[in-house]
């Protein structure tokens, strides 16, 4: 009997911690996801020039919010709209040859040229996920495009002389992207493609075209 006692009384005590626990961290059915970014990444150009080389790491760095909108009554499926901010840095072992005659460049060749660039993304995803109401470790396809507005970048160049231009007329001010970040828990891959050209038509000295398109690819995260 002193042993059925015992075990009651564990019982009760159990269920009243877990009552406690219960009423402390109430079950969230209706819970969002992956609200806050930000992501690391290298860039890499495609279709560039033969003679426009990277010659060190050209790093991609974006932090922002997206509205976490689920779809279906599991909330496994999501669309998530958002708002945040980016920085670019390139650097190539060439200038871009031939330049927009607005910036007076002429056709001096430079042997550097390091490019900073802030803009404000617009970015949507399309969201599949594992996740349930109780964990916050799940594993995530995350299918994204974004629109991204260049407010600001500068340009320095190094060779015969150096100097710094900024907000040049020859860049695209608005250019889109697609994205897909695979992971677990916080951690994730993340694979991004430009779909227009950073440049608007510009030329190398022997008439080719200066088209190539962004390839970035690094480490995204996720938190609340």
């Amino acid at each position: 009997m002193r042993w059925v006692l015992v075990y009651l009384f564990l019982m009760l005590a159990f269920f009243g911690l877990a009552q406690d626990s219960l009423y402390k961290y109430p079950i969230d059915y209706k819970y969002r996801e992956d609200q806050f970014y930000a992501t690391i990444a290298h860039q890499v150009f495609v279709n560039r020039p033969s003679d426009i080389a990277q010659n060190s790491f050209s790093p991609e760095i974006r932090i922002g919010f997206l509205r976490d909108m689920p779809i279906n009554q599991s909330r496994q499926l999501a669309i998530a709209p958002g708002l945040g901010l980016s920085y670019k840095n390139i650097n190539t072992s060439a200038s871009f040859s031939k330049f927009n005659t607005k910036d007076n460049f002429g056709n001096v060749v430079y042997n550097k040229q390091s490019i900073n660039q802030f803009l404000v993304e617009f970015p949507l995803e399309l969201r599949f996920r594992a996740s349930t109401p109780t964990t916050h470790e799940f594993f995530r396809s995350h299918l994204g495009i974004k629109a991204a507005y260049l407010f600001w970048h500068q340009s320095s160049f190094s060779g015969f002389d150096s100097f710094t231009v900024n907000n040049r007329a020859d860049f695209n001010s608005l250019l889109w992207d697609v994205y897909v970040s695979l992971g677990y828990n916080t951690l994730n891959a993340y694979i991004s493609y430009g779909l227009n050209p950073m440049l608007k038509n510009q030329e190398n000295f022997d008439g080719t075209s200066i088209n190539f398109k962004r390839l970035s690819f690094g480490l995204m995260f996720y938190i609340l």
